[in-house]
């Protein structure tokens, strides 16, 4: 095992975690920005754009900024999830 000394090795970035509780987030985390969610989902900005075009996952836009409720982030990714387990409903994005 590695002596680290009084140094610990950090811990690697992760994606901001789908919180079972709301009020353990703190308002600051309620609104995700296409960054945010691009990492939560581990896609593209330009992927988080394509949904916001295609009408695909709800969002409030702030002038030009555009934002997401993590609570509709959550519902997306699980109508993902539940579509793919049925195999009569397409997959997101039309393709087949």
């Amino acid at each position: 095992m590695p002596n680290y000394g009084d140094k610990k090795p950090k811990a690697p970035a992760s994606a901001p975690a789908f919180p079972e509780d709301v009020s353990m987030t703190g308002p600051s985390r309620l609104m995700w920005t296409v960054q945010t969610v691009a990492k939560a989902l581990e896609v593209s900005d330009d992927y988080v754009y394509g949904l916001v075009q295609r009408r695909e996952i709800p969002f409030v836009r702030f002038g030009t900024n555009i934002r997401f409720h993590y609570s509709d982030v959550r519902a997306y990714v699980n109508r993902l999830r539940d579509a793919s387990l049925d195999d009569s409903a397409p997959p997101a994005g039309g393709r087949r």
